[in-house]
């Protein structure tokens, strides 16, 4: 890191399955490869596209409303009210899962595949797939 104050974006893409295999595909627009069955997928989403081009961001520094003009993220600004430099970094999606044993929710970042999850409350463990 550069030093620049980082503030995470409010908008996130949706989150997207395969058309071949329906398994979850890597988060983010634009050309992505399936990890389960390798098919590579398109994934666009307009209104999420427009969100993130219009998405108004306050300067860490000067608390001014910053737009941001683009879909990238991560992505370098600029407050042109301070000429404070800043990164807006992408939004961290997590999914609530509910623990088969205890019924405990737990607040996980989804992935593509299986995994296996061990419940910090009643320790026992269980298999997710996204």
């Amino acid at each position: 890191m550069d030093g620049r104050p980082e503030i995470e974006s409010k908008v996130a893409p949706p989150v997207a399955r395969c058309a071949h295999c329906q398994g979850m595909l890597p988060l983010g627009l634009g050309e992505k490869t399936c990890v389960l069955c390798g098919a590579v997928c398109r994934v666009t989403h307009e209104r999420t596209i427009i969100d993130l081009r219009e998405e108004k961001i306050p300067c860490p520094k000067c608390s001014t409303l910053v737009v941001a003009g683009t879909e990238e993220r991560p992505v370098d600004l600029i407050c042109g009210s301070c000429q404070g430099p800043f990164r807006i970094i992408p939004k961290v999606v997590k999914v609530e899962i509910g623990c088969p044993s205890c019924d405990r929710m737990l607040r996980l970042r989804p992935r593509p595949g299986s995994r296996k999850i061990s419940c910090p409350a009643c320790e026992s463990e269980f298999s997710v797939t996204f």
